[in-house]
């Protein structure tokens, strides 16, 4: 199956003319069941205002390249996506040639990872010794209340440092 999905469409209305086979697998539908029909009619958009945002910025730059979208599939599950788009005009009528990337499983990913380094945050944090962490590049990215009431350093003045600023005589 071909992770990329693409799809041919009008500018004005979002109405696909075209659809590869990544584009039907992901987001659940049969290409007779998309063809002919707009993305709004569809219920595609996460949030559909966006559409005609996505619209104005293609009509005055000509495309948009990487952007970051939710979808929603067949079921009303929200695929993350990036979405990239170039016009181009057959006998006076501007079409959207889309090329749309699934990060859905990068973006969970993402969520999970953010939600480990937080709860270790926290664990880190109600330690009773004063505790610091540093990572590989040098850089402070942890500081609990113990090292602020033993160095007089308050954690947000101190995270991130690198350089072994972090180094107290």
């Amino acid at each position: 199956a071909n992770p990329l999905w693409l799809a041919i469409s009008t500018l004005d209305d979002g109405r696909y003319l075209e659809v590869n086979e990544g584009f039907t697998e992901m987001m659940g539908y049969e290409r007779d069941e998309i063809i002919g029909r707009t993305s709004m009619e569809l219920g595609l958009w996460f949030n559909p205002k966006e559409r005609s945002n996505f619209v104005k910025r293609i009509k005055e730059q000509g495309g948009i390249q990487k952007q970051e979208v939710t979808f929603l599939n067949k079921n009303g599950e929200p695929v993350s996506t990036l979405w990239s788009a170039e016009t181009i005009e057959i006998k006076g009528t501007n079409y959207l040639i889309n090329a749309i990337t699934d990060i859905t499983d990068r973006k969970r990913a993402e969520e999970a990872l953010k939600a480990s380094q937080q709860r270790l945050s926290q664990i880190i944090d109600f330690l009773p010794d004063a505790t610091m962490v540093i990572d590989l590049e040098g850089k402070v990215i942890a500081w609990n209340k113990a090292m602020e009431v033993m160095t007089g350093i308050k954690t947000e003045d101190i995270l991130g440092k690198g350089n072994y600023e972090y180094a107290i005589p």
